[in-house]
């Protein structure tokens, strides 16, 4: 869906120039992908608020051991939290280095970004 909300904004705006797009860093949401994930973060619990607000304020997909020092959680709260939002499909899990390291897609990071939780 951002794919294509991204298309037809390149076509629009900058007809067609996908490079001149391209010359503005940050992320664009678009009035619809912001309107479909509003409801689906608004459901979230606190826990998962609070996780999710947390691994969108990282740079680089972090380990559990980094999640537990940086979110305050107990260990039990965040193994819930990361299931739940990975059942949400809202939370990306990568191995590495015989790491479970975890991260928020780009465009979900940039919605909690640009619309903090209260």
């Amino acid at each position: 869906m951002w794919l294509k909300i991204v298309a037809t904004t390149i076509q629009e705006i900058f007809r067609g120039r996908v490079a001149d797009f391209l010359k503005y860093d940050r992320l664009f949401l678009g009035e619809e992908l912001a309107a479909t994930l509003h409801p689906q973060i608004n459901r979230l619990s606190e826990l998962e608020k609070k996780l999710i607000s947390q691994l969108s304020r990282e740079a680089n997909s972090v380990s559990i051991e980094q999640l537990l020092q940086n979110a305050d959680l107990s260990p039990s709260d965040l193994f819930n939290g990361l299931q739940s939002l990975g059942r949400r499909s809202l939370v990306e899990i990568e191995e590495q280095e015989n790491e479970t390291l975890f991260s928020v897609c780009p465009v979900v990071r940039q919605y909690v970004i640009s619309n903090p939780f209260n």
